[in-house]
């Protein structure tokens, strides 16, 4: 295969080691038909979506069933006698134990982002480079709105970014900036999706079967405990971004991610065609020439 399904394209490290994942297309979700006997796993249809009030956020019940059918995509703490967060108890001792990777409800490879890797996600590591700013200035994201939905766009590691690409644009790796500074079209997101942005949807949270703060919270689980019941995510609002924590039977977004050297790049893949036949490709904004199985830049230099 050429791709990792629900992978996208962008490239993030994580650490100082230099460690890079991609992330997944879409928050984690649930959806049953069957009332919560039977759950089937997946990733919102896209960078943009959330369940907030709808079913089966509102209807988990204690047992972790549902009283309706629906979709769930707020979860609370992920132990092995939680099924992932599925259940809407207020008490500790429910979501006591050790921590269970949400990665394994999708497949080999997938998983939840400790605290530490968050942080230095959003506040350490070289971002893209800003064409509107000062050279040396590394963009890790920028609090915005797109398809109407507050959130906070992620850029990937290195490449080019500029104020063109946006409609509005201000504050860049700014934690305090308003979601409604930073604006792009529909058309303008999709060529940001293309060269690897992330997107986080500001979901709120849940508590039992309420739900809260959705379109102005943004809770992100890590796979850090912060103490017995207690558990760390990434928090952002229209005012800050940084961890928190909370009770672990706290229902909050999950977005997984998965190694970058289990997911080839566009290079890596025609890489692999042994076709004679010359093909171009555009990658990172840049033009490449195809041909048996070897990568030339477009004044004929070999790449790989």
């Amino acid at each position: 295969m050429w791709a990792v399904e629900g992978a996208l394209s962008g490239r993030f490290t994580i650490n100082a080691d230099g460690d890079q994942v991609v992330f997944s297309k879409g928050n984690l979700q649930a959806t049953t038909t069957d009332l919560g006997e039977n759950w089937a796993w997946g990733f919102a249809e896209n960078q943009w979506s959330y369940v907030g009030k709808a079913a089966a956020n509102n209807a988990i019940t204690y047992s972790g069933t549902a009283t309706e059918n629906g979709t769930v995509d707020l979860f609370g703490w992920s132990t092995g006698a939680t099924y992932y967060g599925i259940k809407n108890s207020t008490y500790a001792s429910e979501f006591a134990g050790s921590f269970k990777d949400w990665g394994e409800v999708i497949g080999e490879g997938w998983y939840t982002l400790s605290k530490d890797e968050w942080l230095y996600l959003v506040n350490t590591r070289t971002g893209d480079k800003a064409s509107t700013v000062a050279e040396t200035a590394d963009v890790r994201f920028v609090k915005a709105t797109i398809h109407e939905v507050a959130g906070v766009i992620l850029f990937p590691d290195g490449g080019t970014f500029a104020a063109s690409e946006f409609t509005t644009i201000a504050s860049l790796n700014e934690a305090t900036a308003a979601y409604d500074v930073t604006t792009c079209t529909d058309a303008q997101w999709t060529d940001l999706e293309t060269k690897g942005c992330v997107f986080l949807p500001a979901a709120g949270d849940r508590s039992a079967t309420n739900v809260y703060a959705v379109g102005n919270y943004g809770y992100y689980y890590s796979s850090t405990n912060y103490g017995v019941g207690t558990a760390y995510y990434l928090k952002f609002t229209s005012t800050s971004l940084d961890k928190g924590w909370s009770d672990r039977y706290y229902g909050c977004s999950v977005r997984l991610v998965i190694q970058a050297a289990l997911v080839p790049t566009a290079i890596d893949q025609v890489t692999n065609d042994q076709s004679p036949m010359t093909n171009k490709v555009i990658y990172d904004g840049r033009l490449y020439i195809l041909r048996a199985g070897k990568v030339y830049t477009a004044d004929g230099q070999e790449v790989r």
